[in-house]
């Protein structure tokens, strides 16, 4: 995870690495649809949390 925040700015690293815990913590699924739809749903919530911030 260093390697991957390191690559942003500074001023991101903290979110960057909330970002990664967040994504971690999401539950795995089996089905495809199941995780097509949790895929779904984390990326809406992380483009939400960008637009929030700038």
């Amino acid at each position: 995870m260093d390697a991957l925040v390191s690559s942003y700015p500074a001023s991101a690293h903290k979110f960057v690495r909330k970002l990664v815990m967040d994504a971690y913590s999401i539950p795995r699924f089996s089905s495809p649809e199941y995780r097509q739809r949790a895929i779904a749903e984390f990326r809406d919530g992380a483009h939400l949390a960008c637009l929030k911030v700038e």
